[in-house]
């Protein structure tokens, strides 16, 4: 029984390897393209990939202190509905 799924699913395996041949021929091509380059031109990538990395970190950051914030706030709301809520249950 488990044969015929290794035949119809394939093994754990070759369906890494599917998933990630599609990753593989990006790296490649992207590697074809970096080969033509010169000297010059790759110094002048690594500036760009820099800056590019270098923003994703700022935005990654701001989303970061902006979901900080929104959890704080809403824990805060829901600690002010606690405490009016226990308060007007204790006056009954």
């Amino acid at each position: 029984m488990a044969n015929f799924f290794t035949k119809l699913f394939g093994t754990k395996s070759q369906r890494d390897l599917k998933q990630l041949n599609p990753i593989l021929d990006k790296c490649l091509a992207a590697y074809d393209e970096i080969e033509k380059l010169s000297n010059d031109e790759l110094r002048a990538k690594t500036v760009d990939f820099k800056t590019t990395i270098h923003s994703a970190k700022v935005e990654s950051t701001a989303n970061s202190i902006w979901l900080w914030k929104r959890n704080n706030a809403s824990t805060l709301r829901l600690k002010i509905w606690r405490r009016k809520y226990t308060t007007r249950r204790r006056m009954c």
